[in-house]
């Protein structure tokens, strides 16, 4: 039997009039790559948004690791395993990638601030092995050699890269990458697809996936829940969503093939 990672149960998100995310319930098992699809407007990255802590909810639960999280700022969110990407890229402007970088390893830094002011051994020993850990996960997402160049001056296919690098550097059990293939050319979408099985098979992190690019979401995703106005619509294996006549309607077009 699978075992939870994630349980929303029945959440639901108001501004003023509108409701954005109605009773939305879903688990996600541990080890998962869940996909979350729907037209623009349909609530995904308000949900995402929920998860993280970056809006409150309105009403319903968030269970982690059988935890609920439901009140928790977005730092304490971070701080127990979940991270997550943005549709616009959230680098810090005038940093290089490295000093981006290194803003992941605040959480795990066990050093204090007479350590760094005195750069004493102990501070010497965790820079090297944050400075070890951050070029191999660069050189796996391909961007080495940018390391050293200023974030501003990099092109966006990059930039997605190293927002993502960013996130996994976090150390999390859960990610949600929201449309991480975003002005992505398709060669740099083909890299990032296997960046993304790697991710979830090799770093055992469970992750769910907003992305448009249907061909990358029938492709990695084991699950995918469908959304319209807040609420699911559909559920189930890339076959049988793709069949789905409410989802053809409501988003994939009548069009759409595989």
């Amino acid at each position: 039997m699978s075992e939870e990672i994630l349980k929303l149960v029945k959440l639901t998100k108001k501004f003023g009039g509108l409701t954005a995310v109605k009773d939305f319930s879903m688990t996600l098992n541990k080890g998962e790559l869940l996909g979350l699809i729907g037209p623009n407007g349909a609530g995904k990255t308000t949900t995402f948004n929920l998860i993280s802590g970056n809006l409150a909810v309105s009403s319903g639960n968030i269970i982690y690791q059988n935890n609920d999280i439901t009140d928790l700022r977005p730092d304490q969110v971070a701080d127990i395993g979940i991270a997550r990407t943005f549709q616009n890229i959230r680098l810090m402007s005038g940093m290089t990638v490295l000093e981006n970088m290194q803003l992941a390893f605040h959480i795990w830094n066990d050093y204090n601030i007479l350590d760094t002011i005195f750069r004493t051994k102990k501070f010497k020993i965790k820079e090297k092995k944050y400075l070890e850990e951050i070029n191999k996960t660069l050189k796996h997402f391909n961007i080495l050699d940018y390391k050293n160049d200023k974030v501003d001056d990099l092109p966006p296919g990059i930039q997605r890269k190293a927002d993502i690098t960013r996130a996994i550097l976090l150390k999390p059990d859960l990610i949600l990458l929201d449309e991480p293939t975003a002005g992505m050319n398709p060669s740099e979408t083909d890299e990032l697809v296997e960046i993304i099985k790697w991710i979830n098979k090799d770093l055992k992190i469970s992750t769910i996936l907003v992305e448009h690019d249907m061909r990358v979401i029938m492709n990695i995703c084991s699950r995918i829940i469908v959304m319209e106005n807040g609420d699911i619509i559909a559920e189930g294996s890339p076959e049988n969503v793709q069949a789905d006549k409410k989802v053809i309607e409501a988003y994939l077009g009548k069009s759409y093939q595989v």
